[in-house]
């Protein structure tokens, strides 16, 4: 009953540095792992020559940056953040979860 089946599944050894750090001399002859020839860079489009002066654009002056909101625009923006936030803890509870038990501190 003790059958030894022949397998056709071989093992190979594809590392090419022994455990000590010499070269294996398999390696150093097997052709199949040349390295692949370098390809050259491609060649970048010709760049069209730069228009005349006369026909550059006049340059814009730099864009300076929007004048901060104004104290009632401010307030206004406060207030709708905090009415939409009670407004999500309604619908929780709505839905029969305290609004508390969302809530995320480090301890929890």
């Amino acid at each position: 009953m003790t059958e030894k089946k022949q397998s056709d599944f071989v093992v190979s050894d594809k590392r090419k540095f022994t455990s000590e750090g010499d070269l294996r001399p398999e390696t150093a002859s097997n052709p199949a792992e040349a390295p692949p020839e370098p390809v050259p860079p491609p060649v970048p489009p010709p760049v069209p020559a730069a228009p005349a002066p006369a026909e550059a654009l006049p340059e814009a002056p730099p864009a300076a940056a929007p004048p901060p909101p104004s104290e009632a625009a401010a307030g206004d923006a406060q207030q709708s953040y905090r009415a939409s936030g009670k407004r999500i803890d309604e619908r929780i509870a709505v839905a029969g979860h305290p609004p508390e038990g969302f809530e995320i501190t480090f301890e929890h």
